[in-house]
């Protein structure tokens, strides 16, 4: 009974005029903020600029200046893609929102986004406060999007813009973005660095690649419980913390898509990275259908230590073979079979491909069954010795008959071969 009366009592103690005015109280505006009024209620805005050759870690941010229309390389659609005309055209974009799920009770409580100017790079936050705001926030931002053509986010094709776009559905706004396109930075770092960074979060990506160091930085983690804190008391003041970390995370957007830029320009000093890096880059610049700097990569990777590049040198061979650079890939082969001659990985099973490529090679390009024969036969013979040193899984037992069979076939077209010659002899 008294656990009741404590309920009411608590009901009766929250009056509708204090609601009111808990409501309306105002928060104390952050530096290089105003107050927007339009038809649709209001909202803060706080908006920062920058010259362009303001440094942020590594870069000016007017180097995108230079690397801009490369960009959409950074996409596997990119043949798809919309092309970058302008760097004017691109708006990098994050919220700050009170959950980590895109479900309907998921609310961006703050939009952050970036964009150039012929003179400067210019931040800015929306902020609602308190949930009355959202559609006047909406609306104003979707009359500014219109605008770009691309939109630039960390992760936000997967989760800040469904979370926007879900937004516009529960305030019964209409909202079209089929003219944007989106280059997501989240796919591409992890594909460049999820071996040698240990997280690929944006702040452990521009720390250890961008040269970024953030001071007594607010985690994005904690952005949902100061803002429910801040409608809970209406104290204002922890959001500057909130504030500051949603800029410097657009800061960052625009300075990984110069990093990222600066590589597909081939303006990055390999010399300097990481073996695994610069193999990975490669990788990326080929997939980017830009040839010439992925095979300068790779031959950057080669100059290493045998040790550091021995785990590459099939992975490269593939891609010279894919571009028909034959005399390449088998130097590579050769390289990586003369590893397993060694004997100190007879047992590997990636000791038996290079073999079976240059068998493959000189079978299908230069016609020479008997050397072709010849590297089955060694393949066979490691593959045999690897059975010997333990149990063989279905995918030994496959290899090895598939090895069997292109012996058979290699030695059927040798024979041939050989009675033409003899034809040709006897006449």
């Amino acid at each position: 009974m008294s656990h009741l009366q404590d309920r009411l009592q608590r009901l009766r103690s929250t009056s509708p005029v204090q609601s009111t005015e808990k409501k309306n109280r105002d928060l104390s505006l952050p530096s290089n903020s105003r107050l927007v009024e339009t038809n649709e209620g209001s909202f803060v805005l706080r908006q920062c600029k920058y010259s362009l050759d303001h440094l942020h870690g590594h870069y000016a941010l007017g180097q995108l200046c230079e690397v801009y229309d490369l960009l959409s390389r950074i996409s596997k659609r990119f043949q798809t893609l919309k092309s970058v005309e302008s760097y004017r055209d691109l708006l990098f974009f994050d919220t700050e929102t009170t959950g980590l799920g895109v479900g309907a009770g998921n609310v961006p409580f703050m939009i952050g986004y970036g964009y150039y100017t012929d003179t400067e790079f210019i931040t800015e936050q929306l902020f609602i406060r308190n949930p009355g705001e959202e559609r006047a926030m909406l609306h104003y931002f979707y009359e500014f999007i219109q605008g770009f053509t691309h939109l630039v986010t960390y992760n936000g094709r997967t989760f800040d813009w469904p979370i926007v776009k879900n937004r516009y559905v529960l305030n019964r706004i209409l909202f079209s973005d089929a003219d944007l396109e989106q280059l997501d930075l989240l796919y591409i770092s992890r594909n460049l660095w999820k071996n040698s960074i240990i997280s690929c979060r944006l702040s452990n990506v521009e720390e250890q690649r961008l040269g970024i160091r953030r001071h007594n930085d607010v985690s994005g983690a904690y952005a949902p419980s100061i803002y429910f804190q801040y409608l809970a008391d209406g104290d204002g003041s922890p959001l500057e913390g909130v504030f500051l970390h949603n800029e410097l995370d657009v800061l960052t957007l625009a300075t990984l898509a110069i990093h990222l830029g600066s590589i597909l320009a081939g303006q990055l000093d390999l010399t300097k990275l990481n073996t695994d890096d610069v193999f990975r880059i490669g990788n990326w610049l080929d997939q980017a259908n830009l040839p010439e700097l992925a095979e300068a990569a790779f031959r950057e990777l080669l100059k290493r230590p045998a040790q550091s590049k021995r785990k590459y040198l099939l992975s490269i061979a593939t891609v010279f073979k894919k571009n028909r650079q034959f005399e390449q890939a088998v130097l590579l082969w050769r390289e990586a079979a003369e590893f397993g001659r060694t004997g100190q990985a007879l047992h590997a099973l990636h000791t038996l491909q290079p073999l079976i490529e240059l068998a493959m090679y000189y079978e299908h390009q230069c016609k020479q069954y008997n050397q072709a024969l010849d590297l089955v036969d060694e393949a066979l013979n490691r593959a045999e010795r690897r059975q010997s040193i333990r149990r063989p899984s279905d995918k030994d037992r496959l290899l090895l008959e598939q090895l069997m069979k292109r012996r058979a076939r290699l030695m059927t077209k040798a024979y041939r071969g050989l009675s033409e010659d003899v034809d040709l002899l006897s006449f």
